[in-house]
């Protein structure tokens, strides 16, 4: 009785397959599901890029504007100016289409590894990123430490800067 169903199990499976494969490229009145979805996905991708290109001109003309005339009407400590600095950089990242992966950080890191990566991501060394955010030197390496622990690059020889900008999609 086994071999029975074992034979004819294989025949259900065929019969099953070309149900499904039929009903994936036309439904009962003829019409072509497969295109239908095709172009659905062509004119959502289409709209993907327009509003990217409304977001980038909107930062660039307001945001970014905004920020500097803030920037310039304030007398900033460096520890503030690093910070408008950081500010600025990440809006021209998202204009430039280079913006920060972030899920692929946020995934993997707790909220204050994710400020030091974007200290290291804009060029700061660990003196400046201890001075803005009064931490000593030696918590800045710990958490570079924990970083590079978390991404599997502890013993390997590679700039940690140049590692996190490369998987941030930022590689410049």
């Amino acid at each position: 009785m086994k071999k029975k169903i074992a034979k004819g199990a294989p025949a259900k499976l065929n019969l099953k397959k070309e149900k499904n494969s039929n009903s994936l490229n036309t439904n009962n009145h003829g019409i072509d599901e497969n295109a239908i979805l095709e172009k659905l996905l062509l004119k959502l991708n289409g709209g993907n890029n327009e509003l990217k290109v409304k977001i980038k001109k909107n930062i660039q003309k307001f945001i970014l504007p905004t920020i500097n005339k803030i920037e310039s009407s304030l007398k900033l400590n460096k520890k503030e100016s690093r910070y408008f600095q950081i500010l600025k950089n990440n809006f021209n990242n998202i204009t430039n289409e280079l913006g920060i992966n972030i899920d692929f950080l946020s995934d993997k890191l707790s909220e204050r590894e994710l400020e030091i990566v974007n200290f290291i991501i804009n060029d700061y060394r660990n003196k400046e990123i201890s001075d803005t955010l009064n931490i000593s030197i030696a918590t800045i390496e710990r958490h570079r430490y924990n970083i590079r622990r978390k991404f599997n690059i502890i013993n390997e020889c590679c700039n940690l800067k140049t590692f996190l900008k490369k998987k941030a999609g930022n590689e410049l």
